[in-house]
C-alpha cells in the first residue's frame, strides 16, 4: 500500500485529495469495502504504521506527541536487542498527526531483513516503545 497527498502516475483518488496505491499477492482474498472517506483507512492512533511495512516501499511512521522543539533520539533494536540503528528523530505530519520517519536502513545504510523489531523514542521527558514488524 502506498499512500499520497498528490495524484501519482498509477494511483487511485481513495478520497478527496488522498490518493494511493494497492498491490497484493494473491488477490483472491482481498477485497475492498467502501466507507465515509474513501475505499482505506489509515489508523492514525496507531503507534506505528505502516505495520508489517516494507522498507524498499515505504516509510515507518512512528506517532509522538513529544515537544518538537527539542531534539528526539530514535533506536531500532533487533528482537534480540542489538542496536541496528540509533539517530536524531526527524518529523512528518500526516493527517495532522506528527510523526518521527525513518526509511527502514539500518547506520551501515542496509535495509534491514524481515522480522519483528523494536523501536524506542527518548525524549526529555519520556521514552516511548513500542514493536512492528518487516516483511520483504
Amino acid at each position: 500500500l502506498m499512500l499520497s497527498p498528490y495524484a501519482q502516475s498509477g494511483y487511485s483518488e481513495f478520497a478527496k485529495n488522498f490518493y494511493g496505491s494497492l498491490s497484493v499477492a494473491q488477490s483472491s482474498v482481498w477485497s475492498l469495502t467502501p466507507i465515509s472517506r474513501g475505499l482505506i483507512t489509515v489508523n492514525t492512533d496507531a503507534e506505528c504504521f505502516p505495520n508489517p511495512f516494507s522498507p524498499q516501499k515505504s516509510s515507518l511512521l512512528i506517532k509522538t506527541d513529544e515537544d518538537v522543539s527539542k531534539p528526539l533520539t530514535l533506536s531500532i533494536y533487533s528482537i534480540s536487542m542489538d542496536l541496528l540503528y540509533q539517530n536524531t528523530a526527524s518529523y512528518k505530519y500526516f493527517l495532522g498527526k506528527r510523526f518521527i520517519e525513518w526509511n527502514g536502513k539500518k547506520e551501515n545504510g542496509e535495509f534491514i531483513g524481515s522480522g519483528v523489531y523494536i523501536y524506542v523514542v527518548s525524549g526529555d521527558t519520556k521514552n516511548t516503545i513500542g514493536k512492528f514488524a518487516v516483511i520483504r
